[in-house]
């Protein structure tokens, strides 16, 4: 997000919500990304792993310093390496039309069509990043707003409102956005610009349809928050098949980008690397490599020909851990019993009537709970019940 300038009010607020919130210690922690943030798997990972349990990703934007249409370049990468991460996923796009209705219409088409360009499906979240340009009339500005929204619901996503609390309140007539579309503002208002790695709720927003919170300007690098509406960012649909895709070349020319050559080939020069091929056309490094069946890590060299746009197929589905195997040993049915072996039951749970005997060690990946009590698979549809083994390795 672009840095908000709030009205940071010492003082506790009070948590006003006009929907059934989640309870604390459900409340789901997420973030937000730009081109600022990285965009591989192992980044994603290793925030999910501090905590994170979604993540919003900037399409693009148009307006103001934005341009007439500017792409993110690693939000194909940044969507699908989150969810493949196990995050839920969801869009935003900057948005600064101020009180024009037509405009509106047109930056939302725009954000619907980058969601669809970088793999991000309908029943997804696209937030509207609402935070500059607007004009004096807060009607006008709520008018347009709603605009927008509309033409994104239309077209099967989900909306939601992004902006600063002191800037939503004076500029639009935010009642009537949570009237019409639920609670659906996702409010910036920061206690400190320092790291912050939880919530504080004595310094909630007082105000009616929040559904999220972004309570930090600093969370682990990135911008924190809280979902406090369950479900208001849901889990989100990427296409398995990811396009490496530039950004707008024809009105990014003052970042330098230059468009697609019409062979959608490039032969490498002395001094280039991925990361600066990808930058000169509005690529995501990590995706031009895996297009073309190398890493960050391989080498080109002058004279390599590389294919610049085209489509990957990425797992979105996190990996299921390895199976660990252990060894188990049927204990002793004690003394008078010693020729007794133990009757297995079945994947219905119950008895077999197949035998293993005291004694025996078995290989088992897999354990399960039944009516009879938890049971170690030993075979392909038979188990054994715990309370006859212990576990040996």
């Amino acid at each position: 997000m672009k840095k908000l300038t709030l009205n940071l009010v010492a003082g506790a607020f009070a948590l006003a919500l006009s929907a059934s919130p989640v309870s604390a210690s459900t409340r789901r922690l997420g973030m937000d990304v730009s081109s600022y943030q990285d965009s591989s798997y192992a980044y994603f990972n290793s925030m999910k792993a501090k905590g994170a349990q979604f993540v919003l990703v900037k399409l693009g934007g148009s307006g103001g310093g934005e341009g007439y249409h500017y792409q993110n370049p690693k939000a194909s990468a940044q969507l699908s390496n989150a969810k493949k991460s196990g995050l839920g996923v969801g869009g935003y796009y900057w948005g600064q039309f101020g009180a024009n209705e037509s405009k509106a219409a047109q930056m939302a088409n725009m954000a619907v069509s980058d969601a669809k360009k970088f793999g991000l499906n309908p029943g997804s979240v696209i937030a509207l990043d609402y935070e500059a340009g607007a004009t004096y009339s807060k009607s006008a500005n709520t008018a347009a707003v709603k605009v927008f929204m509309d033409a994104v619901k239309k077209a099967g996503y989900k909306p939601i409102l992004y902006s600063g609390a002191y800037y939503l309140k004076q500029y639009v007539d935010y009642e009537s956005i949570g009237k019409k579309y639920g609670d659906v503002l996702w409010i910036a208002s920061y206690k400190t610009t320092s790291m912050q790695t939880k919530p504080d709720f004595g310094y909630f927003p007082s105000m009616n349809h929040v559904g999220m919170w972004q309570y930090a300007d600093n969370w682990h690098g990135t911008d924190g928050n809280v979902e406090l509406i369950n479900g208001l960012v849901s889990s989100g649909k990427v296409a398995k098949r990811t396009p490496v895709t530039p950004a707008n070349a024809t009105t990014n020319k003052d970042q330098g980008v230059q468009p697609i050559p019409k062979s959608n080939k490039y032969k490498i020069k002395h001094g280039d690397s991925w990361y600066a091929v990808a930058k000169r056309y509005g690529l995501d490094a990590g995706l031009l490599a895996r297009l073309n069946g190398k890493t960050l890590k391989s080498t080109i060299h002058p004279g390599n020909v590389i294919k610049l746009t085209g489509t990957i197929m990425i797992k979105v589905e996190p990996k299921k851990p390895k199976a660990t195997t252990h060894v188990i040993k049927v204990k002793s049915l004690g003394a008078g019993k010693e020729t007794w072996k133990v009757n297995l039951i079945g994947s219905n749970g119950k008895y077999a009537n197949r035998y293993v005997a005291q004694g025996s060690s078995w290989k088992t990946t897999k354990s399960k709970t039944f009516k009879k009590g938890k049971a170690y698979l030993i075979g392909k549809d038979l188990w054994i019940l715990s309370e006859y083994v212990k576990v040996v390795k």
